[in-house]
């Protein structure tokens, strides 16, 4: 009995240990992946998660990014507009 628990905690303590260095927590309260490339070594359920994970991630950076590029148009377009005035 002994040796079922002290294998229990092994196994435990080793598949933690292991997936703490691939992924790391987001604001979801799942993982999401660290490397792209990750999700291929996954199989079953715990692969859907990490492919909706990380299509979560790309939709997410994707959107910042078009947020940051209509702020800096607009931003160009009030300055040219103020030149515009000034002239």
């Amino acid at each position: 009995m002994k040796t079922i628990a002290s294998m229990a905690m092994l196994l435990s303590f080793g598949w933690h240990g292991s997936r703490a260095g691939e992924c790391q927590c987001d604001r979801l309260g799942s993982w999401a992946p660290r490397d792209t490339n990750s999700c291929d070594t996954i199989y079953g359920d715990a692969r859907q998660l990490c492919l909706a994970d990380r299509d979560h991630i790309q939709q997410d950076a994707q959107a910042r990014a078009q947020q940051g590029s209509l702020q800096r148009a607009q931003e160009e377009n009030q300055r040219l507009h103020n030149e515009l005035r000034a002239a």
